[in-house]
């Protein structure tokens, strides 16, 4: 007969791993104008897109027009150059660089459809005088008549009173036609100095704004001619 010895098993060094599944963040995308003029700056806003078990580290823009960067910060602005619809997509990631699935926004960006020259209008005149009026041209560029008007706001800094005639103060500009738009300074009773304030013209789509200047320059001061015989 054989003689059978039990041993005990020899205990193995185990290597134990968890194996841990990380959760995709959140992205969440809010825009402050979602109908816009070409070059109007948009703010594009991320702050409330989320982790549950991690922290974001990275925001993946894309504005639709051909252009997307990554930022680390959450809120960015953009402008679109052209007028059109545009799929704006933001990807957060996470500090497991895991990427969201992406969240949008449509923005519809117009092109200006009233167009005012010149720019600014600059008087000088003489204390107690009025100067020369002077003509804004307005012009429809969309492809229907347009309905306009126009209104004036004062300087904190220039008196309270209203120095501005307009005329008219609104209108209908056809396809393709334009308008004129007198201004007129009445500063007859304004003391020498620099008035300023700025006319807005705006139909559905545009507001164009144009600041005037207006200088009073104080009577020349009388000379005394005495002739001695």
């Amino acid at each position: 007969s054989q003689d059978f010895e039990i041993q005990e098993p020899t205990p193995k060094n185990q290597n134990l791993s968890f194996a841990f599944e990380n959760e995709l963040p959140f992205a969440v995308l809010e825009v402050s104008l979602s109908k816009a003029m070409v070059g109007e700056e948009i703010i594009f806003e991320g702050a409330s897109s989320s982790d549950p078990d991690g922290r974001i580290i990275s925001f993946i823009w894309d504005f639709g027009d051909g252009f997307s960067t990554t930022t680390q910060t959450s809120t960015i602005v953009h402008s679109y150059p052209t007028s059109g619809v545009f799929t704006a997509k933001l990807e957060v990631v996470d500090n497991n660089y895991s990427t969201s699935s992406p969240a949008t926004a449509t923005i519809e960006i117009f092109a200006p459809t009233l167009e005012v020259e010149p720019s600014i209008l600059e008087f000088q005149t003489e204390e107690g005088q009025n100067p020369l009026s002077q003509s804004l041209i307005l012009r429809n560029l969309s492809s229907t008549s347009t309905i306009w008007e126009a209104f004036v706001e004062y300087s904190t800094s220039s008196t309270s009173t209203s120095w501005i005639v307009l005329n008219p103060s609104s209108g209908t500009i056809p396809v393709a036609g334009s308008s004129t738009l007198e201004v007129s300074p009445q500063s007859s009773g304004l003391a020498p100095g620099l008035y300023q304030a700025t006319i807005f013209i705006s139909n559905r789509f545009t507001t164009s704004s144009i600041p005037i200047n207006l200088t009073i320059n104080p009577k020349p001061t009388p000379t005394l001619s005495v002739v001695i015989n």
